[in-house]
């Protein structure tokens, strides 16, 4: 289904058309340069989400072609690069959604792992903060890890592209990097009841720890290979926290932890 899938009606343009831009996706005049790039994007995603002038529809179609087409997902970032002259997307509709999953699974989290006795009020309050922590996550993680990949991009030496990357577009990536790892959150939530306890329990857990952080970098890596400097390479270096990750599990899984729990346990607050 996904294969054949087309787009929503609205296509609205999200950026400034190339004969009135510069190479950087500016309009004529508001100055050059990939900070002034990222600066303007910013700007004009934060104006769109206070108005909520937001293309929800297509940002949803976008987030499942993050898991089930991703040729044609990279395809629509070239699209979009020639349309507006930029990689980032000013639309902010992808971050919010993904926020509000982040606080819809934080808040489960926290009302799941909080203790049985709490009362009515109490509910809603671990609801409350565990909607809120998830958003905090979501931006401070976005902001890390958006950080990471542009240093990574603009300086580790084969993966380097040429032209510059924009910062906007590493947080367009994480936003497509939190599809797979909220759903793979949402499937470890929805297994906690029935999953055995001791060992077992721990090691299935950590499974699951590392399959979120892997399918987080994997979806990073096949968006950034979308930039015409890495297209057509195998897997970069984004990967290697993948791959930690991986080891992580199976040393904690030997120790007796639970990573994915341990992770978890940090949206439960007593009230």
């Amino acid at each position: 289904l996904v294969k054949h899938a087309r787009p929503p009606r609205r296509l609205r343009a999200e950026g400034p058309a190339m004969a009135g831009a510069t190479a950087h996706g500016l309009p004529a005049g508001a100055g050059t340069g990939t900070g002034a790039a990222w600066t303007h994007t910013l700007s004009r995603a934060g104006r769109r989400l206070a108005r909520f002038d937001m293309d929800l529809d297509l940002a949803a179609w976008h987030m499942t072609l993050v898991l089930g087409s991703v040729r044609l997902s990279q395809k629509l970032s070239k699209l979009h690069r020639e349309h507006s002259g930029a990689w980032a997307r000013e639309d902010p509709a992808m971050a919010f959604l993904c926020m509000c999953a982040a606080s819809v699974v934080g808040a489960s989290y926290s009302v799941a792992l909080s203790p049985a006795s709490l009362s009515l009020g109490g509910v809603l309050a671990s609801l409350a903060w565990g909607g809120l922590l998830g958003v905090l996550w979501f931006v401070a993680s976005g902001v890390a890890c958006a950080s990471a990949v542009w240093w990574a991009l603009e300086h580790l030496g084969r993966d380097r592209p040429a032209g510059g990357v924009e910062w906007a577009f590493c947080f367009d990536l994480h936003c497509k990097g939190c599809v797979p790892l909220l759903l793979v959150a949402a499937a470890h939530l929805l297994l906690l009841p029935v999953m055995a306890a001791g060992w077992a329990g721990g090691a299935a857990s950590n499974c699951f720890f590392a399959l979120a952080v892997l399918l987080y970098w994997g979806a990073v890596d096949v968006g950034a290979r979308a930039l015409p400097q890495l297209e057509g390479r195998g897997p970069t270096s984004l990967l290697l926290p993948g791959a930690v990750a991986l080891v992580a599990a199976v040393v904690a899984s030997l120790a007796g932890a639970d990573l994915m729990l341990e992770a978890a346990s940090a949206f439960a607050v007593s009230f």
